[in-house]
C-alpha cells in the first residue's frame, strides 16, 4: 500500500492500553493514531481495525471493517429519501397510543408493513448540517456549538477544523437521550486516526502535536433520525 505523508508529529509507535490511553500508532503503514485519545462517559473508543480500511472515498470493507463509504453508497439521493419515503415528525400531543412515542402511531405511507425503520425500505432519513463529503465538509469554528442537527445511519455528514500546535482539544457531540452516533477522525491527507461512539454523558478528547486540519465524519447508531449537538473545543 502506497505510504500517505502524516500532517501530524507522532511519538513513539506504541499503543499505551494499561495507561488507560491510546499513544501514537501506526497502523499497515497507513493509519496512525493521534496523540493522547481518550474517551470518557458515554464515549466509547473504536478498535482501530474497525476504521483502518476506510483510507479514501471508495467502499473497501475488509474482514474485520466495515467501511462507512458502503453505506453512503447504498443511501437513497436526499431527493428521494425526501418524498413520500420521509416520516414526518408528529406533534408531540399527537401520541394516541399513549406510549410516549408520537412515532409509534404514525402509519407506513408506502403500505409496507415491514418497512417502519430507516432501515426497512420505507422511511427514509434526510441528515441536516455537514457537508455531504470530505470535499464539502463545513468549518467548525472552535468553541461555537451547532445545535438542532441531525443524523442518520446514513449518508454519514462531514465536518472540518483547525488546530494548533500542542493544543489539546474535546469533541462535544451530544447525540437525544437514548441514542448514540459515532464519528471518524481523519487527519487532512484522508487518513483515519481514530473514532468513538458517542451517547449523552460521554466526551472525547486528544492532543494535537502539530498545527493541522481535521476532518470528523458523523452517522447515527441504529434507526435514525438522532437530533444531535456539535462542537469542538480547546481544553486547558
Amino acid at each position: 500500500m502506497k505510504r500517505m505523508r502524516w500532517i501530524l508529529v507522532l511519538g513513539a509507535v506504541t499503543v499505551g492500553l494499561a495507561a488507560g490511553a491510546l499513544g501514537s500508532c501506526a497502523i499497515d503503514d497507513e493509519i496512525t493514531w493521534i496523540n493522547g485519545e481518550q474517551c470518557s462517559g458515554g464515549c466509547e473508543r473504536a478498535g482501530a481495525e474497525s476504521f483502518s480500511c476506510d483510507t479514501d472515498d471508495a467502499c473497501t470493507p475488509t474482514s474485520t471493517c466495515t467501511d462507512w463509504d458502503c453505506a453512503d453508497d447504498d443511501a437513497p439521493p436526499p431527493e428521494d429519501a425526501g418524498t413520500d419515503t420521509t416520516r414526518e415528525v408528529p406533534d408531540a400531543a399527537a401520541d394516541a397510543g399513549g406510549d410516549g412515542d408520537p412515532y409509534s402511531d404514525v402509519t407506513d405511507p408506502s403500505g409496507d408493513a415491514d418497512a417502519e425503520t430507516d432501515e426497512g425500505t420505507g422511511f427514509g432519513c434526510v441528515p441536516s448540517g455537514g457537508g455531504d463529503s470530505r470535499e464539502t465538509a463545513v468549518d467548525l469554528t472552535l468553541g461555537v456549538p451547532l445545535a438542532d442537527l441531525t443524523a442518520c445511519a446514513a449518508p454519514s455528514r462531514w465536518f472540518r477544523f483547525t488546530v494548533a500546535a500542542g493544543v489539546r482539544f474535546e469533541v462535544d457531540l451530544v447525540p437525544a437521550p437514548e441514542r448514540e452516533v459515532e464519528f471518524l477522525l481523519y487527519a487532512q491527507d484522508g487518513s483515519p486516526v481514530a473514532g468513538a461512539d458517542m451517547a449523552a454523558d460521554g466526551d472525547y478528547n486528544a492532543a494535537a502535536e502539530s498545527a493541522g486540519v481535521f476532518l470528523l465524519r458523523v452517522r447515527a447508531i441504529g434507526d435514525g433520525p438522532v437530533g444531535y449537538s456539535l462542537a469542538v473545543r480547546e481544553l486547558p
